[in-house]
């Protein structure tokens, strides 16, 4: 562990490669978009590793999940809250807002996940699509366990409320 605590880099490149489609893969699911995606997984590795080699990292998986969920807020943030998802974009660019009852399960779930607010949908996707302990969602989010807890709980609310919605116009007549 000596060597990992003064940052050698045959060992951070190991950790990388063990961990980089996992932290792509959530940061893709956070945001949406490839390219935010990309910039938020390789800024969260730079971050990951300054600290590392610092000897400030004992257990890089938290700590790079942490980063990425504070990237991609962060871009959010600069950008003005403008979320494109590529699952619903047009050929001209623009994007589209169709509704539910158009897209697949997976896409519906896409599109009532953009609809909670960004804490409750971040613990959602850390919890579920992560498959993370709510210890280890509180410890990406950095929050208490009860504050995960619960905004686990609400955001699973609304995604259940927004689902039951979507099915009632899926059996109204046209």
């Amino acid at each position: 562990m000596q060597g990992f605590r003064n940052g050698d880099r045959d060992q951070f490149a190991e950790v990388f490669a063990a961990h980089v489609s996992e932290v792509g893969r959530l940061a893709q699911a956070l945001c949406g978009n490839s390219e935010v995606a990309r910039d938020a997984t390789a800024e969260a590795f730079a971050k990951t590793y300054e600290q590392w080699r610092r000897g400030r990292v004992d257990r890089v998986a938290g700590y790079v999940r942490r980063a990425v969920v504070n990237e991609v807020n962060s871009h959010f943030r600069r950008v003005g809250r403008q979320r494109t998802f590529e699952s619903r974009r047009r050929g001209d660019g623009r994007a589209d807002t169709p509704a539910p009852e158009q897209h697949d399960d997976a896409d519906r779930v896409r599109v009532l996940l953009e609809e909670l607010p960004e804490r409750q949908r971040t613990a959602v996707v850390l919890r579920y699509w992560a498959d993370l302990s709510v210890e280890e969602v509180a410890e990406a989010m950095g929050c208490p366990n009860g504050t995960a807890k619960s905004l686990l709980s609400r955001g699973l609310a609304r995604l259940r409320e927004g689902a039951e919605l979507a099915g009632d116009r899926e059996g109204e007549a046209p």
